[in-house]
This record gives C-alpha cells, sequence and structure tokens, in this order.
C-alpha cells in the first residue's frame, strides 16, 4: 500500500527508465535526450513541404557557381556555360534596378545581368549583403 511518503518515481521520456538523481532530470541518458530530440525535429519537418527543404539548397548550388565563374569585380560568360553549370534561374535572393531600367538578379552579393545575345555579366556587389 503506498502512502503519502512514499517517494515520487520519474521515468525516462523516451524509454520510461526509471530516473535517478535530480527530480528535473527528464533522461536516463544522452542517446535518449538525442533520439527523443531528433524524433521531434522529424515530426515538425514531416509537416513542412519538400521544397521549403530544397530552395536554400539550389540558392546556395547558385551562389557557387557564380562564384566558380567570376573572376573579379565584373565577369562575363556566356549563358550556356550557366546551364552547363547547373544554375537555376528561377531562385534568387534579391534583384536590384538601376536608373537606366537594367535589372540584376542576386544570390547574395554575386548578382548576373542577362545581356545581348546569349551573355551574362556576373557582378559582386558587398552591399547586397548588408544586415
Amino acid at each position: 500500500m503506498k502512502t503519502d511518503n512514499d517517494p515520487i518515481t520519474y521515468h525516462c521520456e523516451e524509454c520510461n527508465e526509471i530516473l535517478h538523481g535530480r527530480i528535473d532530470k527528464r533522461f536516463c541518458s544522452d542517446l535518449c535526450r538525442t533520439s527523443f530530440n531528433n524524433r521531434k525535429r522529424q515530426k515538425v519537418a514531416a509537416i513542412d513541404p519538400p521544397f521549403l527543404r530544397e530552395i536554400p539548397k539550389i540558392i546556395l548550388n547558385n551562389y557557387r557557381i557564380l562564384s566558380r565563374l567570376s573572376s573579379g569585380s565584373k565577369t562575363t560568360i556566356r549563358k550556356t556555360l550557366l546551364d552547363q553549370q547547373g544554375f537555376n534561374f528561377k531562385f534568387i535572393t534579391s534583384c536590384y534596378k538601376t536608373t537606366e531600367g537594367d535589372l540584376y538578379y542576386f544570390c547574395f552579393d554575386l548578382g548576373y545581368l542577362p545581356i545581348k545575345g546569349d551573355r551574362i555579366l556576373i557582378v559582386n556587389q558587398q552591399s547586397q549583403i548588408e544586415i
């Protein structure tokens, strides 16, 4: 028979083992804590549409391509070279319209401007990443 003087037992939130030690302890080991938190994050991630995980990867890939192909503050290349590298023109981080009406597309500090024919001007503009 249980009385009011019997100690309260606490159980691990992951494996339900009886916990020993501090009364605010939630897990019996680092493995249980990690497993619990990983499962919790997976449940949250499963709710998000898959494209939310893919867009940052595409933008980062675009940035790396522009970075590899630029050789200073301004570089002119053929659009087909960007296509061959796997550049995705749909994903950018910002746009900038000049007073002349030119529209630059940026992936962070590296931008590009489609110019006549099959040419692309790549520019490096640090002011695009001011936080």
